[in-house]
């Protein structure tokens, strides 16, 4: 009895100091570096809505460089839709935004010459609204067939 006692004690002094060293601060401190910015003045922006006219939140907007598609920039669509994306300084004359989200068909956009050249200006970059479709998927037929036939063996009793 004395030794099951003394073991709550052990493991209770534990996950108390366990618990001061978390609170503290001192689990999974990343070291202090000094963060490395890119000077990026010129910005292209716009909505990422679906074909309801929805904003699509959490979509990712790429801009991409050459035929090889070198990721130049990159965000993410904020809960309205809009993405402002950041572009470095030294760009090349074939640029494509692509936009990728889950459950969604991509979308690739290539930029036009002018408006290559208004970023190489350090012009903000307003784009038209881009529309996604939605992209019905294997698992979303097997979801509703399970959905049907639950309801078919509630409304038979046979459940």
């Amino acid at each position: 009895m004395r030794t099951r006692a003394k073991d709550r004690l052990t493991a209770f002094a534990l996950l108390a100091a366990l618990a001061v060293t978390w609170l503290v601060g001192g689990f999974a401190r990343p070291p202090a570096t000094q963060a490395q910015t890119v000077e990026c003045r010129t910005v292209i922006t716009g909505y990422v809505l679906d074909s309801h006219g929805e904003p699509v939140e959490g979509a990712t907007v790429a801009l991409v460089e050459g035929s090889a598609a070198e990721t130049v920039a990159k965000t993410t669509t904020e809960p309205d839709g809009l993405y402002s994306l950041p572009v470095p300084p030294s760009l090349g004359t074939q640029l494509t935004l692509q936009v990728r989200r889950a459950h969604f068909v991509p979308q690739d956009i290539p930029l036009s010459d002018e408006q290559v050249a208004s970023l190489g200006r350090g012009a903000t970059l307003a784009l038209p609204t881009i529309q996604v479709e939605r992209h019905i998927g294997v698992a979303f037929w097997l979801a509703a067939a399970t959905f049907v036939l639950t309801i078919i063996i509630i409304a038979t009793e046979q459940l």
